[in-house]
């Protein structure tokens, strides 16, 4: 039986509050830039990057829950170690889509975050 209407925005909830727990423990290191219901939105607190901050990670939830993560432009090789399971999730060079927690693929987006901000922090730009 397909999943009712409601219990797909319950999904999407749960999946955007679980996109925005990856974040929450940088906030004493990342400037946040949104937080409203849908929109979650981090960037360096000062200006790194032709005097602005630089983006670091948004979530934002339309039709699906859509995880922006900005290190991977800088450093495209860090993509070169996710599973084939999240990287069939990639829509475009730097977002995942979700409709739903999926528990595996956002321990291996958590790596990610790890790295990225380690590298933000080597280059200078925390």
């Amino acid at each position: 039986m397909a999943a009712s209407r409601l219990e797909k925005e319950v999904e999407f909830s749960a999946a955007f509050d679980a996109l925005v727990g990856l974040l929450r423990p940088l906030e004493s290191r990342l400037a946040v830039k949104a937080d409203e219901p849908g929109n979650y939105m981090t960037e360096t607190r000062a200006p790194s990057y032709r005097g602005k901050p630089m983006m670091f990670a948004s979530v934002a939830s339309k039709s699906y829950v859509a995880f922006h993560f900005f290190p991977v432009y800088l450093w495209p090789e860090m993509l070169d170690a996710i599973s084939p399971e999240l990287r069939r999730k990639m829509q475009g060079k730097t977002c995942w889509n979700f409709r739903r927690v999926e528990p595996e693929l956002f321990s291996e987006l958590q790596r990610l975050v790890q790295d990225g901000l380690q590298r933000y922090e080597t280059a200078g730009y925390l």
